[in-house]
């Protein structure tokens, strides 16, 4: 169920409104002519929020893509997408998807019927053998191979990659970042709509699809969401005091993208993509890069529609960068835990008396052959 409310963060605005154009596009394609409707200043909360109930517009059933209008006292208007919108459409600018029936937002549904096949179960989290995969790095084609890295799909990783990955013997797969981002061949560490998979990648079904394909195999799916660096989001134009860190002494961003700060506003964002990552791809781990640190999570649960994603006591779904497998407690003993760097500006915390261990290196994903003992 998805809400008729859309709320929009957005701080020192005299006005906000949403304008909005049916799908499919007609002959000419003029925004700035579009109908526009006003928004209403929320009331309460932390920071300063917008809304709008979409079932009070009097829109025909369809599928509309829209934008925002926002003016600022002795500034420039400024068009802005919603930063929150689960599906996006590029043209001219990146606009979200609304989706009416019934005069109601509605998702295009799922069929997850047959995920687990009698026998198939998926692995705890001290089973796992975790194989991690950039979704950017699945295409397997003579002109990726000539480009030295291709243009991944879902729909290349269902069919060109999945077997091989099962071929090796793992049971878990982490994708690297699938939120949006304005990179196109990198790993996706830099997200732009948090809320939406890469519009080069594919649709929201294309990954439920994916996701499921992997259930059917015994394989668990784990999401990397990496809420502690974006680039190009527009939560930065928008609500940046709400959002990004300020202070010069705070955790520092690669290059190119800006951290997010642990404020409400990011709180509130990171417990609606949790939300939304576990109920409506159906995947069972998440692992997330937070401002000050990383903390990777999975659900111990081995029915992946009953799952919801919390940290696991003992037993990480995975660490950032590498294939991992936990041993036989050894090393210094600590009643403390450790930081150490852990790639980009994200930092992993762990129990010194059961260290990790990395393995198995590969420029197509990482693999290992072991597993370690319950925690």
């Amino acid at each position: 169920m998805i809400s008729d409310i859309l709320r929009i963060p957005v701080l020192g605005a005299s006005a906000v409104a949403l304008r909005l154009s049916p799908l499919p596009r007609r002959a000419d394609f003029q925004p700035d002519a579009w109908p526009r409707h006003p928004m209403a200043r929320a009331a309460g909360g932390p920071g300063e929020w917008w809304e709008l109930d979409t079932s009070a517009l009097g829109l025909a059933d369809g599928t509309y893509e829209y934008d925002l209008c926002v003016e600022r006292p002795g500034q420039a208007p400024v068009v802005a997408a919603d930063p929150f919108a689960e599906e996006i459409t590029r043209f001219g600018g990146y606009r979200g998807l609304l989706r009416l029936r019934s005069g109601h937002r509605w998702r295009v549904p799922f069929d997850w019927q047959g995920e687990l096949p009698p026998g198939v179960r998926l692995p705890a989290n001290h089973e796992m053998v975790i194989y991690e995969l950039p979704m950017r790095w699945v295409d397997t084609s003579p002109d990726a191979a000539q480009r030295q890295v291709g243009l991944g799909t879902f729909d290349k990783a269902v069919f060109e990659r999945l077997a091989y990955v099962q071929s090796l013997g793992v049971n878990a797969v982490e994708l690297l970042p699938v939120q949006d981002s304005p990179d196109t061949l990198n790993w996706g560490y830099g997200t732009r709509f948090f809320f939406a998979p890469d519009v080069d990648m594919g649709e929201p079904n294309d990954l439920r699809l994916f996701v499921k394909e992997c259930h059917r195999r015994g394989i668990r799916v784990l999401l990397d969401v990496v809420m502690n660096h974006s680039r190009g989001c527009l939560l930065e134009s928008l609500a940046a005091e709400m959002f990004y860190l300020s202070g010069g002494g705070e955790e520092p961003a690669p290059t190119g993208s800006r951290a997010t700060t642990g404020a409400a506003g990011s709180s509130v964002t990171a417990s609606r993509v949790t939300a939304l990552s576990t109920r409506e791809t159906s995947t069972t781990g998440w692992r997330s890069s937070g401002s000050r640190s990383s903390t990777s999570t999975a659900s111990a649960s081995t029915s992946s529609r009953a799952s919801t994603a919390g940290t696991s006591s003992g037993s990480s779904a995975s660490t950032p960068g590498r294939c991992t497998r936990r041993p036989s407690p050894a090393g210094p003993s600590s009643s403390s835990p450790r930081t150490r760097g852990a790639g980009h500006t994200s930092r992993k915390t762990w129990d010194a008396a059961r260290p990790w261990t990395r393995c198995g290196t590969s420029t197509s994903g990482t693999s290992c052959a072991a597993s370690w003992p319950a925690a």
